[in-house]
């Protein structure tokens, strides 16, 4: 189903991006309004994620990715004013808004495999280097009463990346409650880039294997987007083609023997836990 859902979200981006071109054609052949709004449908939502995209930190969105959706919309009723003819202007706006609703509600959906429930013990995931982590053990080592693990979806989801800068403001609550943070991801460290917390024993990266069967609850398999795996992604001057997998997101709080004490599992990769609500639910370490 992941494949599935990755291979239709790459055909219906690129009929938006091309519906958006042909629109400009149009528009300067004809000098009807109505294809501006026809254009404004289909680039509407793609360039709003581009922006996401280069500044994920900066362009801030919700579930619903309000902004782009709002152009779509607005190129809608545009089209409906001005297109007295009801002509081709009008189809490609409606089949446009389609493809839209059809990534905002259905292509990003998650669907979970079973996951520990909250006083369960968390099963340890398998590194890439074929180890497995023993939470319980990792937080004595550390000396720490607990741990919040953020499971990262992938350094081309502008989603994780907002979540990764925001992190940063939690040092001063990791502190207090006496926790460290752990991120996890299906890619090694070097593919991220994003601000540290000031205080690096209370941060931590773990890379999963995307191969190994203990982290199949954790990893997507083939939920990585088409033009991520032909174009890979760049960080820092480099372009990455390797070690590129996806992980379902999701946020757990671990106390120091290594059971769940509060879980955040989210039905849509866009949906990232807010970082007030991580902040607050720290205090259950201290309960």
């Amino acid at each position: 189903m992941a494949k599935f859902k990755g291979f239709f979200t790459f055909i219906a981006f690129a009929w938006l991006w091309g519906c958006g071109f042909f629109a400009i054609d149009q528009w300067i052949a004809s000098g009807k309004l109505a294809w501006l709004g026809t254009f404004l449908s289909g680039w509407g939502l793609p360039g709003w994620l581009l922006l996401r995209y280069w500044r994920p930190e900066k362009f801030r969105a919700d579930e619903r990715e309000s902004a782009g959706l709002t152009v779509v919309l607005s190129g809608l009723a545009v089209v409906l004013l001005t297109d007295r003819e009801i002509g081709n202007a009008l189809y490609l706006a409606l089949l446009n808004l389609g493809l839209v609703l059809l990534y905002l509600f259905h292509f990003s959906s998650l669907q979970h495999p079973p996951l520990p429930e909250p006083g369960a013990k968390f099963p340890p995931p398998v590194t890439a280097d074929g180890k497995k982590l023993e939470i319980s053990d990792y937080l004595r080592q550390q000396n720490v009463s607990g741990v919040l693990l953020v499971v990262l979806r992938g350094s081309f989801c502008a989603s994780s990346r907002e979540s990764l800068a925001e992190v940063s403001s939690l040092a001063p609550a990791l502190e207090k409650h006496d926790a460290m943070l752990l991120l996890a991801s299906a890619e090694p460290e070097e593919h991220w880039s994003a601000p540290r917390p000031p205080n690096g024993r209370r941060q931590g990266y773990l890379s999963l294997d995307i191969a190994a069967r203990e982290n199949q609850a954790w990893i997507e398999a083939g939920a990585v987007p088409l033009w991520v795996r032909i174009f890979g992604v760049k960080r820092a001057g480099r372009r990455w083609r390797a070690g590129i997998g996806a992980a379902r997101p999701s946020c757990w709080l671990l106390d120091r023997d290594g059971y769940v004490l509060w879980r955040f599992v989210p039905d849509n990769y866009r949906k990232p836990a807010p970082v007030q609500l991580l902040r607050s639910q720290l205090s259950r370490l201290g309960d």
